[in-house]
Formats: structure tokens, sequence, C-alpha cells
């Protein structure tokens, strides 16, 4: 065979071909350090979810509040999850519910820099288009099933928001590391993550995309880097697959990126205002506009949006809009006769007196429980329909004294909505602590709702012990539990200290007073501001303006007395004691005035236990965070001991005169072990904080914050739910893929780390759809700092074709002397056999063009019309069939039509002399583009053989003259029909034709040697790798199996 020089020449250089080479917006303002942003992820997500709920509310007005006009809510200046409750509910409704519905969002996002760092369709990296479309519209899919298959379990909820935080990641990106602003967009792009819609066309493997850019001091300048500004492409980074940059492609660029000298040199990411860490920093504000934009249209938009898919209740739902839940979870066994009466005479009332106000909860939760019996559950928003089955509840059966009190506390957690409030009834101990409690605990640390414990007695022990005094309880020794780990009281107490709960043992007599307390959950912006343990007589209490009332709440293990006095020093006798036994008092005052610290006057033999809770929709919320990754992120599962954490706290419902002064860490006494001083982030809007803390030793925490308001008053919350410190970390490895086709199995790694001293450690993993085939190790003795690799195995039914998700549960405890717990969760999804299926081959088209004789002069004037041409084409692509997009780039735009005829597009273009040059895009369902032209422009010299040029290339010179140059030395090849990957000679015609020509110029025979001979090499060498030769694509690739 004897070869053309070129193709000798090409395949010296083939065998480098063949070797296969083996930060996106900051997460948040604690990661940015130094550098300046205007949008981070964490704002652009709260800001888009804030538009997006509060579109829904101006559609959905209540029916005392309202009506609303497009904008009132969305365009609030400042847009808040406060001043959005306050402008759509008309009074003061806590919007915390809903900011952590948004927190947890936040969480999933930030979270692929650590799960999902060397992924690079997570952060749209090196034109990887196509599989992060694909990405998010299964985690679209998958968010759907799962809320429409469990509307009320919160897991499923949580589990949702998750996805949503990941699938909104790659959404951000979009507009952060692509170009789509450059090319002139204003607006979000509709089609990006949408099933069965044409994808916008992508450049192709071998398109120049970057110019160099010019660097001064250290830094580049890349204003107009970008050549191509009409297809979409992205920056290249050095991750996952992404180990290869092709000549041409633009970096993503900036300090952080260890190809930004790569020619060509510089970038275009957006990520920040500041040049040294993005090249295209004078697009950030624009990009994350946009990206709030589009972050909206994912949940409300008239493309179809979240909301269209999962309707209007889901929706409330999802963002916790709902406010809370009242639950009754009552043992119902023979015993409980007196308590479930007493339920009835107080608790009917207190329903019936805030059933019409606003302060009502959202529904109503009744769960029954003995034993073995647990159920059925009612859920209602009637308050009749709630009275009415506790009513119809009778006590019997229950067999031996424990009951199945946890599996009953479980389910009403599960269906209550977060932050709910759940009353607990019984008089006997628990039978399924073992099998119950981590699922339980686990379950109150993701909710967020409190356990309140009405005990009137417990098995065997506690029933003597009751006879000392009406709570049957040393309550000294009880609270003394609270800081010694080692051991509770019972259980229901540990759940009701974790919870930030209550606890009461009394008797049947006195359970219908103490149940008035009940009346405190009747509230919809529940407050904390002091809980404290004291044995001194006088207590101060800093009641600020924004507390529209509070009440006092004491306990004690022996008689005691309760007064107060106000900040003038004057006893106050307007209260109303609510509660008033020798061991349990509520006072209640309503409207409090004058502001300042007023004194709780306790006197008493036993220590007291002091909590003061009010209404106001002035708090804060904090999440403890920690340094990983160069970014500062927020921890899975419980904080350890001896390690520096990140605590950021957020103010809400406060206006611009105020401050957070302190951040506080107490014992679970109520006692300060740590203040730290606290100044505002640069560049935050809401006042948010963040201090740095070390947790020294293994004793439970809570946080709480003080500040001033109104310039000198002073203000204090806290919040009561228990941190527990441990000694053991477990954490995810990176970039493991945790979705399954039918039939396959995957394995998921959790490294579990002892940060305390030697111990042995049971390990339990579980997931919901039983998908868990085996885990293992399941028990495993550390010695301190040694950690070991837990591999779970999860298979998915070869039955299963579409998108579920599965949660799994992760604990680790140990029982030893100083017992330590702690969890992770995470889904593991199953997806359609060809949901990942990612399609990069370019559309097949024929097309043919009569010639024309544009002269130069008549190219111009009002004659130019009289010299018509056209240009036939035929296009058809493997996957996407005849669904194809036709664009003149370059042309007269309006003379295309295109209809289908079966699987093949077919199309003319319509044009004269006055339009004598065309390029004409054709691009398939996934972005993947052909390009043809045809230039007319030449004024023909009156040779046979010479006429003007057609070509065909699959790539485009975005600023190429409105005239191109033509070739010195044109090729004439006699064929009436163009086929841009044609590799056969066709039948000459008589009539002269335009001429087929390529980049390498080659003639046909020579191409197709070419093209068999590397197809040869790619099957032995068993590679497969991209080349682009004049009009032919050779595909060679790397078969991983």
């Amino acid at each position: 065979m004897v070869l053309h020089p070129q193709i000798v020449f090409l395949l010296l250089g083939l065998t480098s071909l063949l070797v296969p080479p083996c930060a996106p917006f900051y997460p948040n303002r604690e990661s940015l350090g130094a550098i300046e942003a205007q949008f981070t992820d964490e704002e652009i997500t709260e800001q888009g979810v804030l538009r997006a709920v509060a579109m829904f509310m101006e559609r959905h007005p209540l029916p005392n509040h309202g009506p609303f006009d497009p904008g009132q809510l969305e365009n609030l200046s400042p847009l808040t999850p406060t001043s959005l409750f306050q402008a759509y509910y008309g009074g003061p409704v806590s919007a915390e519910r809903f900011s952590e519905a948004i927190q947890d969002i936040v969480i999933g996002n930030n979270f692929i820099e650590v799960l999902y760092e060397d992924s690079e369709e997570y952060f749209l990296y090196c034109d990887s288009f196509q599989k992060a479309n694909q990405v998010i519209i299964i985690k679209r899919a998958s968010i759907i099933h799962d809320l429409m298959n469990n509307p009320n379990d919160y897991e499923a909820i949580n589990n949702a928001r998750m996805k949503i935080g990941e699938l909104l990641h790659i959404i951000q990106k979009f507009y952060s590391n692509s170009n789509w602003l450059e090319m002139g967009q204003t607006q979000p792009y509709s089609g990006l993550g949408r099933e069965n819609v044409a994808f916008f066309p992508i450049v192709q493997p071998a398109q120049t995309t970057c110019v160099p850019c010019p660097r001064k001091n250290g830094v580049y300048t890349c204003q107009d880097n970008l050549v191509e500004k009409k297809l979409l492409t992205s920056g290249y980074r050095k991750v996952g697959l992404c180990i290869n940059k092709p000549q041409g492609k633009c970096n993503h660029g900036g300090i952080n990126d260890t190809w930004q000298d790569k020619a060509p040199a510089g970038g275009i990411n957006k990520e920040t205002n500041d040049a040294r860490v993005s090249p295209h920093h004078m697009w950030h504000k624009a990009a994350g506009q946009q990206a709030v934009l589009a972050t909206r249209d994912f949940f409300i938009s008239n493309n179809g949006g979240l909301l269209e898919s999962v309707g209007d209740t889901l929706f409330r739902t999802l963002f916790s809009l709902n406010g809370y839940s009242l639950t009754f979870v009552i043992d119902v066994s023979g015993s409980m006769s007196d308590e479930i009466t007493a339920v009835k005479k107080t608790c009917f009332a207190i329903l019936d007196r805030y059933k019409y106000t606003q302060d009502a909860p959202f529904n109503y939760i009744l769960v029954p429980f003995n034993d073995p019996d647990v159920g059925p559950l009612l859920n209602t928003r009637n308050v009749s329909v709630l009275k009415a089955a506790i009513d119809d509840l009778k006590p019997n059966g229950g067999g031996d004294c424990p009951e199945m009190a946890l599996t009953g506390v479980e389910l009403a957690l599960k269906n209550s909505l977060p932050r709910s409030r759940i009353n607990f009834f019984s008089d006997a101990s628990a039978k399924d602590v073992e099998e119950k409690r981590d699922s339980v605990v686990s379950l109150i640390e993701e909710t967020k709702s409190s356990i309140h414990v009405y005990l009137t007695g417990m098995c065997y022990r506690m029933r003597s012990v009751r006879k000392n005094n009406e709570y049957g309880q040393d309550e000294s020794n009880v609270r003394k539990a609270r800081v010694q780990r080692s051991t509770y009281s019972d259980i229901f107490h540990e759940l009701s200290d974790l919870s930030g709960g209550s606890y009461v043992m009394t008797s049947k007599v006195e359970l219908k007073n103490i149940l008035k307390d009940v009346e405190l959950s009747m509230n919809t912006a529940p407050v904390t501001v002091l809980q404290k343990r004291v044995t001194s007589r006088q207590l101060p209490v800093p009641i600020d303006q924004a507390l529209l009332d509070f009440a006092i709440s004491v306990k004690s293990g022996n008689s005691f007395t309760l007064s107060l006095q106000s900040p003038n020093g004057s006893s106050v006798i307007d209260g109303e004691m609510i509660v008033d036994t020798p061991t349990y008092k509520l006072l209640l005052i309503r409207n409090p005035s004058p502001q300042g610290n007023w004194s709780v006057i306790t006197e008493g033999n036993a220590p007291r236990d002091v909590i003061v809770t009010g209404k106001s929709i002035q708090d804060f919320s904090y999440q403890i965070m920690h340094d990983i990754n160069g970014f500062v992120l927020p921890i899975e599962g419980r904080p350890v001991a001896d390690k520096e954490y990140i605590l950021q706290v957020k103010p809400s419902g406060v206006n611009g005169n105020f401050s957070i002064d302190e951040v506080l860490i107490l014992n679970a006494q109520g006692s300060v072990v740590q203040s730290l001083s606290a100044q505002p982030l640069p560049g935050s809007s809401s006042g948010a904080t963040s201090v740095r803390v070390r947790f020294t030793s293994l004793e439970p925490i809570m946080v709480g914050i003080c500040g001033t308001a109104a310039e000198t008053e002073k203000y204090c919350r806290l919040k009561t739910k228990l941190v527990f410190i441990e000694k053991i970390r477990l954490s995810r490895l990176h970039d493991e893929n945790t979705m399954m086709k039918p039939g396959e199995s995957i394995n998921i790694s959790i490294v579990l780390s002892n940060d305390g001293t030697s111990d042995h450690f049971i390990i339990n993993v579980k997931d919901q759809m039983n998908l868990l085939t085996t885990y293992s190790p399941q028990n495993v003795s550390l010695d301190q700092g040694h950690n070991i690799t837990i591999v779970s195995t999860f298979s998915a039914p070869a039955e299963f074709n579409n998108h579920t998700s599965s949660l799994v549960r992760v604990v680790v405890k140990t029982r030893g002397t100083t017992p330590t717990y702690n969890y992770l969760t995470f889904a593991v999804t199953t997806i359609p056999k060809n949901a990942l299926v990612v399609d990069t081959e370019p559309p097949n088209v024929n097309f043919t063009g009569s010639p024309a004789n544009c002269k130069a002069e008549h190219q111009h004037g009002e004659n130019c019309s009289t010299y018509p041409w056209e240009l036939h084409f035929e296009a058809q692509d493997e996957q996407s069939k005849a669904n194809l997009r036709v664009t003149v780039i370059r042309g007269n735009q309006t003379g295309v039509n295109s209809w289908k005829e079966g699987d093949v597009m077919v199309g003319n273009y319509s044009s004269s002399c006055c339009f004598p040059y065309v390029e004409i895009k054709i691009s398939d369902m996934y972005g993947n583009t052909q390009n043809i032209s045809l230039d007319n422009s030449k004024d023909p010299t009156p040779t046979p053989t010479e006429t003007p040029t057609v070509t065909s290339t699959p790539t485009i010179t975005p600023n190429a003259t409105e005239t191109p140059t033509p070739s010195a030395t044109p090729t004439v090849t006699p064929t009436p029909t163009i086929t841009p990957n044609a590799t056969e000679t066709t039948t000459p015609s008589a009539t002269p034709t335009p001429t087929v020509t390529s980049s390498a110029t080659l003639p046909p025979n020579s191409i197709l040697q070419l093209k068999n001979i590397i197809i040869g090499c790619a099957v032995v060498v068993g590679v497969h790798v991209l080349m682009h030769i004049g009009p032919v694509y050779c595909i060679i690739k790397k078969c991983i199996t």
C-alpha cells in the first residue's frame, strides 16, 4: 500500500495519542478567607429558594391575608426567611423550620466539594455538559419519586433535600464555569436538566475555544480570551477522568488550577470577584444573578419546575411551610385509664382555646401503643377528629410491664413535622430500647423535634420509688445524669434531654394539673432565653423588646417557692401561674414591660432547674463545621473531642440595629464553659458570624448567643438541644458511585476513626429498602489514632427499573466505661438501565449545493437578490433520529426550512448573492454538532474545472470574516453530493459542482486509507481517542470494564 505523505506524518504522532494519561462558586463565606465574592453556593441557594417560595406564597395567599401582586413578596428588600414569613402571615410566625429546610439543601450542595471533588460533571469542567445533564435528570427523577412515594416520611423528605442540593450544585456551576454569559445570554438556560429536550449545541472535541491571556504581576488578564461564543464550552481542569487537556481548550483558570499556565494560558471561571482566582471575575456578579434565577426556576418555572411535578402539598412539606405538629404518644395498656382521662380533661380545653389562632399547630398526630401493638397512627388537621380518637382509646392488654414505647416514639417522629412537640404518656418502662434506641436518637437529631415525657410510673424500680415524693425521683441525681453520659434514670429521660424537651415523673392524680404546660407548645415562634441549674436565691434574666411573652419553668426534687421581680425591683403579681405544685411551677408573663434584667426568685433546700422560654421571631441557628479540602464545610454526624471546629451562627428576625457579641458554649446544666467573642462575617448581609471552638471533653453541650439590640438592649437566646461530643468519627470515601442499574451491585466505604482511648466498637448498617446485602466488619477493636474501613455492599434487583432511593444509616457505638456513639447517613439510588448513556457522536449530514455566480459586483446593490442559490441537506442521528436542531450561524437567518421524513431530517436553505456564504450547525438532542458551509463569494475564473467551494467541517471558526479567504490551491472533485463523513468516492457528474475541501486537503482515497489504519491500530492497542483529519473522525476509546 502506498500512503499519502501526510498520513505518514500523522501516524508518527499517533502513538502519543494512543497512550491514555493515567471550585466553582465557593461553598460559603467561611471558605472565602481573604478572597472577595458577591455570591457563594450558600447565598445563591438561599436566595433562589426564597424567591421560589415567595412566588409560591404569592399564588397561594392565606384566607385572611392577601392577595399579593406578582413580585410583591419575591422582591421584598431584604428578602429573608423572617421577612417573607412576616409579610405572608402578617404576624409573629417563626421561619426557623423553613430556614432549616434551606440549610439541608445547602448542606447537600456543600458536600459535593468533598464527596465528588474529582467528578468533573458536578462542576461542568472539561465540556462535561452531557454527563452533567444526565446526572441532573436522574437526581430530579429520584427526588420526585421519593417525595411522591413517601409524602409523610421525614427521612425521605430530608434525603430529597440533600439530593436537591447536589443537583443545584451542577446547575449553579453552569453559570460560573461555562461560557453561557460570554455568549450574550441574559437569562438562565431553561433546557438544563430537562428530559427529552434538545440540549444547547456544544463545541466539538477538536475545536479551539480560547487564546492565551496576557499576564501582569502574576495575574492573567482574560477579558477577551474566548474565541467560541456561539457554542457551549467550559474550562478544563485536571480532575477525575479529565487528565489531558486538548490543544486550544480553555482552562478553568485561577491560582487553584494547576493548568492555568497550560496553553492557552489563563481561564474563564467566574467564581469570585478576585482576578487571582477567577480570570473572568468581571462576570462574577452576572453569573451569581443567573444562578439565583436558575435555582428559583428549578422549583417554579413556566417550563415545568419541581412544583408542577409534586404539587402544592408536597412543595409545602419539602420546605416545612406547614408549621408544627402537636403529637400525642399514649400508652393504652390496661393501667392507663387515669392518664387518658387526664389528657381529655386538660388538653382538650387547651386545644379548643387555640384551634382558630395563629399559634395552632398545622396538624395533630396520635400514636397509641402497648405490647405488642403500636398504632394505628392518626394524622389529622381537625382537632375534633383528634379528640374523638382519644375519646375512643380503650385501655387494655399490655401483658408484662414493659411496653413498645420507642416503637411508638419512632413512628411519631417519622410522621410529625420537623421541630414538633412529641408528648409521651406512660406508666411503664420501654421494652424495645435495644432495637429502637439508635433509630430514635438519629431521628431526634435530624428532625429536631422535642420529646416531652409524662410518666406516672416505671416497671419495678420506679413504682416503689414513687412513694418518696410525687415525682418519684431524686431530681438532683437525675439531673446529674445529664453530664454523666454513662447513666440516665431511664431511656425517656435521655431522649428528653437529647431533644431539648422536658421530663416529669408525677402521680396519676397530679397529672391533670401538670398537663397544663402543654399550652406552652401552642406557639408559632418559640424561643429559649435561658436554662440553668441554680442553688442561689436570685437569677437575672434579660428580657428584650422582641419577646412578646415569656414563661418561667422551675422544677426541683423538693418543694420551693417562686416569685418574680421586674427591672425596677417591684414584684410581679399579674403573671399567670399555669402549673403550681410543690415541686413544679410554671409562670407565664404576657406583654412584658419594661425591658431589661428581670429577677427570678426561688427559695428551697434542693437545686432548682430554671428554664425561661418565650415567643419571639428574634432567634438564631447554628451549625458545626470543619476545615476540609481547603473549604469550611458542615460535619457529618457528631463532633469529636480535641478537634477544632467552626461554629457558624446566623441570627434571624433581627433588624440592622443589632449585633451578636458573644457565642456561648454551655454544659447540660446551663453553666457557661466557653465564651467566644463574635465578629460579623465579612461580606455577609445577614449578620452571620463564625467562631472557632475546641471541645475539650466528652460532656454534652448547648449553644447560646448574647448580643445587643437597639444599640443598648441586651438579648440572649439558647438552643437547648444537647450536642454530644464523641471520640469516634465516621466519614465517606470520596467519589464513590452511589447509583446502581438493575441487577448491579456497588460498594460504599465508610472510614471509622478512633480519636479517643482504645475500645471495642459495634457497627450497624441498615437501609430503608433492604438493598444492603452485606457489610464488614460488624465489630472491631481500635487503638487510639487508628482507623478501619467499613465496606457495605448494595444490590439492585433485576426487576428494578426506576429512580428509587434508599436511605442508609451507619451507626457505631460502644458499651465500654466511656460510652460513645456516632452515625452517618447517605442514600443509594437505583436508576434505569440506560440512564447514564451519553451520546458523543454528531449527526451524519449529507448535503448538495447549487452553484452560483456570485461575482463581486453581484454581491452588493439592489440586484443581488436576482442571483439565487440553494443548499439541500439530509441529517440523521443514531440516538436522536430526526430530532435535530438546525441553526444558521452565518447567512440569511430566515432562509432555512426543515422537516422530518421518518428518522431523517430534510431541509433546504435558500439565499441569493446578497448572502453568498452560509454556515449551518445541526445539533442532536445531546448538543453534539455537525457544521456544513457553502461559500459562493469567490469570483470564479472562466475555466470549466474551477468552481465555488463547498466546505464541510465539524468545527467553526468563530471570528471568521464575513467573506472567507479562498484556498490558494483549491481541489476540484466532481461530486454533486457532499457527505462530511463520507469514506466512499461517488460517481462523477457531467455538471461542474462546488468543490469539497478539508482542513487536511487529503484526497478521499487517502483519507480512507488513514481511517482504516487508525481503526486497525485501535483494535490492536485496545485504545480509543478522538482524531479529526479533515472531514473524517476516528473515534478510538479505551474500554474500561
